[in-house]
């Protein structure tokens, strides 16, 4: 676990902000046939951008999906994760579960930072998803249509 401060644009201390990190590099790879996912270019952004602004579409933004990585259901071989007795000092209420020797043991249900699989996983859940959106285009909201379409061109370029 890891964790960092936050300020707000006037200095004063905002919040402490901390993410849990799996740590990938013990994980078996070898168990997965296909962990890679596609990261789009810069170039095939802005093409995107531009096809995008050659028709009429000028409303851009962008999101950002907290925790888009512990949103994703864990799927293949299980993998099962143990921490330290450090986690008991900061969550008290799962004493019961920790062994003798101070160790949690427990199986992830859903994807962390640093899990082999998480960006394939969640690359997955992405697609799926704007594949749902293109399905419900069709029953006539055509900017949803052109925003599924123009995402999906910027996924494969």
């Amino acid at each position: 676990m890891f964790g960092v401060e936050k300020f707000l644009a006037t200095g004063e201390h905002d919040k402490f902000k901390s993410r849990l990190v799996f740590n990938g590099n013990e994980q078996d790879a070898d168990l997965l046939s296909d962990r890679s996912s596609p990261t789009a270019a810069l170039h095939s952004i802005m093409a995107c951008l531009a096809v995008a602004a050659s028709n009429g579409l000028t409303r851009i933004g962008k999101i950002d999906v907290k925790g888009a990585f512990i949103q994703t259901e864990m799927e293949g071989p299980p993998v099962y994760v143990h921490l330290t007795r450090l986690i008991v000092e900061v969550l008290p209420g799962i004493k019961k579960y920790v062994t003798k020797d101070g160790t949690l043991y427990f199986r992830l249900l859903k994807a962390l930072y640093s899990c082999v699989q998480a960006s394939k996983l969640w690359y997955n859940k992405l697609t799926n998803f704007f594949l749902l959106l293109l399905l419900l285009s069709f029953s006539g909201s055509r900017w949803i249509l052109e925003i599924v379409i123009l995402t999906l061109a910027c996924m494969l370029l």
